[in-house]
């Protein structure tokens, strides 16, 4: 990690003016061995200091949703970068809770919430670049709790060979004051063509479909207004004669047409990523805004100069990983598979708010790929073989948690609600894996979010938390017993220790115990002695995990793997996670549970502690 998040040694003094205060830094001057690459680096917690007037902070506090630029400075390493633009940027979901009018349709009105997306234009008033960059785009997360949503879902587009904006996360301070963690989020514009395609110099276009739901040719001024690059040219004939072609062209032909302007292979990897990793607010999703057609959202398409090509590039991943098991988001869901067409390619209602979509299939690019069902298989094996598995996932989560926990405890500390406290964040990151988990069982649409604890952790304090509880936990367990501890009859078994950390008794006769996500017959605890298998509060429970029933309600058939596998509790319904750990490679005799002083970490323990306070 590149910086100390508590650190304010870059905080204007009262006797300072802002003039004097910048003056005190280096001047930042770009130098072609500055690469963006250093500014995503996976590696590297960024910390990036804006500072503006009073006059121009409030200016963008009373009315964010105006996305106005006012000058300010961008200090990074200990070097200003001056006269940048700074604005607040975002969408009506971006803005939702955050600012000041009731009305989430027309949002309006001062900043409340502690951070909102931000956009920082370097080149605002000269050819400055920063890193080879022009803009920097900082994302504010505020509606995924979990901080991961955007990173994780570009890291596997990039990963699968699909152009996508880099990502990783980044420390935001304002005039010295820590305004919280956020989405560093490459921007598409020019430098990202020039990188990214080969050095660039076609035209990019924002949120257009060539041709509309209904097969229909766009006009010249639709192509040119989603123009983002070379618009003082604003020559849009070549995408514009692809609209033409597709409008023109009969079922049995637009296959061909498509394919001579988009790759193949790699469009069908970005639907593939788009629909694992349920991006429905995305160029799948087809809804309705009134008139006849409807309308997808967030993706680029770059034109390449020098032949008639497109590709697409996906953008704004925020609601992703949301509706992978259950459709979470209420506005987002997709009805339809990839391939399928509901409603003869008329319009239906679908979701909790009952909005209007057409499935994606009827669309004339989206559908010519519906014959290439086998080779979508054949990549989903390779996506799943290679990066979306359940050991990568892990492994890139817990590295990525480890390198932001203190920034997101710092900005409970510091602002309270919206910002998730550790307790809420670390739910929602294991929520994250335990759906997509999930989701990698064909779909199946077993895991349900636990919504008391959801609903304890969004409406208390830490300090509530603490008081309040957490409910039922699995505290502490033992893959390998070879000489620790004994059970009831001398046994040196396998453990699993739960804990009620709430203030009445719960009887886990009738939930469900196994080892296996997606287990079609998990091992049902007997209900018939509830004064064994009753925890009192803030009471300890040891589960006998040793195949041998016949000795009592606490020993299950489930045994562990030393080698490393999950432990899962499941409510009565057999569907609702009450709680769930996926442990890696153990050590004989070597319990691992919670951190007494940290409840989100798990340590090893040499000795070990059935029954009692871990220590």
């Amino acid at each position: 990690m590149s910086c100390d998040i508590k650190s304010d040694e870059l905080k204007i003094s009262q006797n300072d003016s802002l003039a004097n205060f910048i003056s005190s830094f280096e001047e930042y001057t770009y130098d072609e061995s500055h690469t963006s690459s250093y500014i995503y680096d996976q590696d590297k917690l960024h910390r990036f200091d804006i500072y503006l007037t009073n006059e121009n902070l409030n200016r963008i506090d009373n009315d964010p949703a105006a996305e106005e630029y006012v000058e300010g400075f961008l200090v990074f390493e200990g070097k200003v970068i001056k006269n940048v633009g700074v604005r607040y940027k975002g969408s009506i979901g971006a803005w939702v809770g955050c600012l000041s009018s009731p009305d989430w349709t027309n949002p309006n009105g001062y900043k409340i919430c502690p951070k909102l997306s931000m956009k920082i234009k370097i080149n605002w008033k000269a050819d400055n670049k920063f890193y080879g960059m022009k803009k920097l785009q900082f994302h504010s997360q505020n509606l995924d709790k979990s901080k991961m949503h955007e990173r994780l879902g570009y890291y596997m587009y990039r990963n699968f060979g699909i152009n996508a904006p880099r990502s990783n996360h980044a420390l935001v301070y304002v005039n010295g004051e820590f305004t919280g963690l956020f989405a560093n989020i490459e921007n598409i514009d020019g430098p990202y063509t020039n990188q990214h395609f080969d050095g660039g110099g076609g035209n990019l276009y924002k949120e257009v479909w060539p041709v509309n739901s209904e097969g229909e040719l766009r006009s010249d001024e639709y192509f040119k207004d989603g123009l983002k690059t070379n618009e003082e040219i604003s020559d849009v004939s070549k995408i514009k004669s692809f609209s033409n072609l597709l409008s023109e062209s009969e079922k049995s032909e637009v296959k061909s047409v498509v394919e001579n302007w988009i790759d193949k292979d790699i469009f069908l990897k970005t639907i593939l990523v788009d629909r694992r990793i349920a991006n429905d607010d995305g160029f799948m999703h087809f809804y309705h805004e009134g008139g006849k057609t409807y309308e997808n959202h967030n993706y680029f398409w770059y034109e390449f100069p020098n032949e008639n090509k497109l590709q697409l590039i996906p953008w704004d991943l925020d609601n992703a990983f949301e509706n992978l098991v259950q459709n979470i988001n209420p506005v987002t869901p997709i009805k339809d598979k990839w391939n399928e067409i509901s409603n003869d390619c008329n319009g239906f209602n679908y979701g909790q708010f009952n909005l209007k979509q057409k499935s994606a299939a009827c669309d004339k690019i989206i559908g010519s790929f519906t014959d290439y069902s086998i080779k979508y298989d054949s990549l989903d094996q390779i996506f799943q073989n290679e990066l979306y598995n359940m050991p990568n996932i892990n492994q890139l989560i817990d590295i990525w948690s480890s390198q932001i926990r203190d920034a997101v405890k710092d900005a409970y500390l510091r602002h309270g609600s919206p910002e998730p406290s550790l307790l809420e964040w670390q739910y929602n990151v294991d929520i994250m894996k335990n759906s997509i988990e999930q989701s990698l069982y064909y779909y199946f649409l077993r895991f349900i979010h636990l919504m008391m604890i959801l609903i304890l952790v969004t409406s208390c304090s830490e300090e509530d938390l603490s008081n309040e509880g957490r409910g039922l936990i699995i505290n502490e367990f033992l893959a390998s017993n070879d000489s620790c501890c004994k059970d009831s009859n001398g046994d040196y078994d396998d453990w699993v220790e739960l804990y009620n950390d709430s203030n009445q008794p719960i009887d886990i006769g009738g939930m469900y115990f196994t080892d296996t996500p997606n287990d079609d017959k998990p091992y049902l605890i007997p209900s018939s002695d509830p004064n064994s298998t009753t925890i009192q509060p803030k009471g300890y429970l040891v589960i006998w995990c040793d195949d041998d029933q016949e000795q009592g309600a606490l020993h299950v058939s489930k045994k562990l793997s030393k080698g490393g596998e999950s432990i899962i509790l499941l409510s009565q319904d057999k569907l609702t996670v009450v709680d769930s750990y996926t442990f890696p490679e153990q050590t004989t005799d070597i319990s691992m549970g919670r951190d007494q002083n940290d409840f989100t970490n798990w340590i090893f323990f040499e000795n070990p502690t059935p029954g009692l306070p871990n220590n």
